[in-house]
């Protein structure tokens, strides 16, 4: 499991946009269409860092020697995903500290 992590957690951040991160930011509050932008691209790149992950599952099992890894990747690799269509609205939220609508 370690090594699905450290691959997951690798692709996310050599992939990072640092869109969500300017919007929520930013001093002025964002608007509708970058935040529609925004999401737009995590969800695409979720989409193509799970196919990235999926074509290399195999090279990667056979480098470490596991053959199990290559179900791992795969099945682990939908969290991209998932994380990438995460509702941007969670980062507004933590932009004006909303805690209630956050939690």
């Amino acid at each position: 499991m370690a090594i699905v992590d450290t691959l997951l957690i690798g692709l996310q951040m050599v992939s990072d946009t640092g869109i969500v991160r300017r919007s929520s930011s930013a001093r002025d509050p964002p608007d509708r269409d970058l935040l529609n932008t925004a999401w737009s691209i995590h969800a695409l790149r979720g989409v193509l860092l799970y196919g990235a992950l999926a074509l290399l599952a195999r090279p990667i099992a056979s480098w470490y020697g596991e053959p199990t890894l290559v179900g791992l990747l795969t099945v682990s690799g939908a969290v991209l995903v998932v994380e990438g269509l995460q509702s941007t609205g969670k980062f507004v939220a933590a932009r004006e500290m909303a805690l209630r609508r956050l939690v």
